[in-house]
């Protein structure tokens, strides 16, 4: 989240992201403890996306951001051949693994998926805020993106607010 956040945002911004987080959240930051490929618990995913709009006076689009960015960069050549072939079996495997890899609530399943169109539906995630529905909607986006899609679109079918378990979202691009 931090890397990703002072490539968005620069150098500043992430400096003055330790002082904006809880005291426990920011004695991690500053003795560099969070992985960025680590496991966190969603309260305190919930608490650094607050921080970094209250430090950039950003809104919801910077949570897309800090998704899209971190999910690009994480993507593998493997997930491009993946997207190329769009198996829905697939797909499945590779949404529920990257998802659990974040997440020890809720689950992601894909509900339809055609060339360039695919439905998404995630369940069960308690604890999720609006930035983390976001970060996840951007996430979607960079993987697309990383694996070739071009413009992808990401709407919100139902679900994905505040203090909603669940998601549903269709993502189409040429």
């Amino acid at each position: 989240f931090v890397q990703v956040f002072e490539a968005l945002e620069g150098r500043d911004a992430a400096r003055s992201l330790a002082a904006a987080v809880p005291a426990e959240l920011r004695e991690l930051l500053e003795s560099g403890g969070l992985d960025p490929l680590g496991w966190y618990p969603i309260e305190l995913n919930c608490a650094l996306h607050r921080a970094a709009q209250a430090v950039t006076g950003k809104g919801r689009e910077l949570a897309f951001r800090i998704g899209e960015a971190a999910m690009q960069q994480h993507v593998t050549a493997s997930l491009r051949h993946l997207f190329s072939e769009l198996s829905p079996e697939a797909l499945q495997d590779h949404a529920t693994r990257t998802f659990h890899a974040f997440y020890d609530t809720g689950r992601v399943e894909i509900v339809s998926a055609q060339p360039r169109d695919v439905c998404a539906r995630w369940v069960g995630c308690v604890g999720f805020d609006e930035n983390l529905w976001t970060d996840i909607l951007g996430a979607c986006s960079g993987a697309l993106l990383a694996a070739g899609a071009r413009s992808p679109e990401i709407t919100v079918l139902e679900g994905g607010g505040p203090g909603d378990r669940s998601m549903h979202a269709r993502a189409v691009w040429s």
